[in-house]
């Protein structure tokens, strides 16, 4: 077991550096318009003027046209993934009322309307339907349908590095490593990024590789791995996003 910052230490010459640049997922909203913001927590308020309700993974912010502007790329993705077959995928528009099963350790169900145009989408593993805005079905299944908002108003957007924006160096690590983390011990498997993180209280974060590749670009590769250590999964739950 070893501390991030020692771990680090030993395999920074061959760091990388990137920058925080997240793919999000974003609709368009007028003044007046109900938002959702994080103050710690997640809040509903009304939107003082003009611009993007964003979600950077699960944590929503407001951002006025101005700034969206010049901080995100709207992005043409197309899923990947077949849909299941069993599954079952609903249209509905924006403010439909919809009836969604949200939690995986209840049967409870909640009525609501939905925030934006998007489907209700029933997979056979669980039989629970979930809802999912147009951009994030799309972003995820294959689909032929027509889209089901103005394709301007709502999508996947990327974030714009800005000029005088932070960088960080990170390293990939080659075998799997347990790390010495002030809220216990995690084990990180092979291919796991290990990155500067000011606002971790180790001072860095190991996160999966895909999840690295969501959500930072590199600006300065680092040196070429030369262990071919097997790779095994991860043990613990030390993965925010």
């Amino acid at each position: 077991m070893i501390k991030a910052e020692d771990f680090f230490k030993q395999h920074e010459s061959k760091a990388g550096e990137c920058v925080f640049a997240p793919t999000v997922e974003a609709r368009h909203v007028q003044k007046g318009d109900s938002v959702i913001i994080n103050v710690g927590f997640n809040i509903q308020t009304t939107a003082e003027e003009d611009g993007w309700q964003v979600f950077v993974g699960r944590t929503p912010k407001f951002v006025n046209e101005e700034d969206f502007a010049a901080q995100f790329l709207k992005l043409d993705l197309q899923g990947t993934q077949e849909l299941p077959e069993g599954a079952t995928a609903d249209p509905v528009l924006k403010g439909q009322e919809i009836y969604v099963q949200p939690w995986d350790d209840t049967e409870l169900g909640v009525v609501a309307n939905a925030e934006s145009a998007g489907w209700v989408v029933t997979l056979p593993e669980n039989g629970k339907p979930r809802f999912m805005s147009d951009a994030e079905f799309r972003a995820t299944y294959k689909t032929d349908a027509a889209p089901l908002a103005d394709d301007g108003q709502q999508g996947v957007f990327r974030y714009v590095p800005q000029e005088d924006g932070p960088s960080h160096r990170f390293v990939v690590l080659t075998e799997d490593t347990t790390f010495d983390f002030a809220d216990g011990a995690y084990t990180a498997a092979a291919g796991y990024v290990l990155y500067e993180n000011k606002d971790d209280v180790d001072g860095y974060t190991v996160v999966p590789g895909d999840h690295f590749k969501e959500n930072y670009t590199v600006t300065k590769v680092p040196e070429a791995p030369q262990n071919d250590a097997k790779r095994s999964g991860p043990k613990g739950n030390r993965f925010t996003r």
